[in-house]
């Protein structure tokens, strides 16, 4: 049973220093809904947010596509929700 303590503790010690980054990047993407608006680095509305992913991906519609921004791309700026990609890019991206 000692043997197992050390082991133990050490990944309590691990799920407490893992849980604070994983609610806060949950905070983040639930401020992200649907039915926002997503703009570009200079400030040019891009799309509506159709749909925000289980992910925190977010799709919008872009001349009659489904466009998937990626996750790493967004962030907010005082309340806006902005991809540091332009629209003609996302529509590349498809």
């Amino acid at each position: 049973m000692n043997k197992f303590l050390p082991l133990a503790l050490a990944a309590t010690l691990a799920s407490f220093s893992v849980l604070p980054v994983a609610v806060h990047a949950e905070e983040a993407t639930q401020s992200i809904t649907a039915g926002k608006s997503l703009y570009s680095a200079k400030g040019n509305r891009i799309a509506a947010i159709y749909r925000v992913t289980q992910a925190g991906a977010v799709q919008v519609i872009l001349e009659g596509k489904l466009i998937t921004v990626p996750t790493d791309t967004l962030s907010q700026d005082n309340g806006k929700v902005v991809t540091t990609l332009t629209k003609a890019e996302l529509l590349k991206s498809r």
